[in-house]
């Protein structure tokens, strides 16, 4: 069986996180609840006795809902973390696998 190669090689930057990569997305998913939230609160027959007045709630609902979620996500991205990766320029360099007796052998070829 030949071996296989690759046509790239990263190196680990090590663990960071991911505040900036959560806070986004997050925001998005709370306006998107704050939409659903605010047209439900818009109706007259909603029986929630909100504060705003017909059409004003959906705006005021997406704002509450963006940062909301933004926060959430913030929260998110501060406890979880993520390995960052660099790619290398892999032209002398051939990452090498392939089955040997016992399992898979792994290994680097580097041309000079």
């Amino acid at each position: 069986m030949p071996a296989e190669t690759s046509e790239r090689l990263e190196m680990s930057l090590g663990e960071r996180r991911r505040i900036g990569r959560a806070v986004g997305p997050g925001a998005l998913i709370g306006a998107g609840a704050g939409l659903l939230l605010g047209v439900g609160a818009s109706t007259e027959e909603s029986g929630w006795g909100s504060p705003c007045d017909g059409a004003g709630c959906v705006p005021l609902g997406i704002g509450i809902g963006a940062l909301w979620g933004a926060g959430i996500g913030g929260l998110v991205g501060v406890t979880v973390k993520g390995e960052q990766w660099q790619r290398i320029d892999a032209s002398p360099v051939q990452p090498d696998v392939r089955p040997v007796a016992r399992g898979t052998g792994v290994g680097v070829r580097v041309r000079f």
